[in-house]
C-alpha cells in the first residue's frame, strides 16, 4: 500500500517583537502553529487578533508580538 503526500509546501513562522530571533521553516502548517503556541506559552503571550489571508496568517499578540505563518 502506498500513501501519496500531496503537500509540497513548507511553512515559515516569523516573529516580530521578541528579543531573540525565532524564525523557522516547517514542513506543515500544523508544525508551524505548534511552534507559535509553544512560544506564546513560554513568553506568556495571548493571541488578540488573527488575520487570515488564505495561505498566510498573522497573529497579533499581547506585549506587541506578532507571528506570521506563511506558505513558502
Amino acid at each position: 500500500m502506498y500513501f501519496f503526500d500531496n503537500n509540497n509546501h513548507n511553512y515559515s513562522c516569523a516573529v516580530i517583537g521578541l528579543s531573540k530571533k525565532h524564525n523557522k521553516v516547517f514542513p506543515t502548517r500544523h508544525a508551524a502553529n505548534t511552534y507559535m503556541y509553544k512560544l506564546c506559552h513560554k513568553y506568556g503571550l495571548q493571541i488578540e487578533e488573527i488575520w487570515d489571508d488564505n495561505h498566510d496568517k498573522t497573529y497579533h499578540c499581547t506585549k506587541g508580538v506578532t507571528f506570521y505563518i506563511q506558505r513558502a
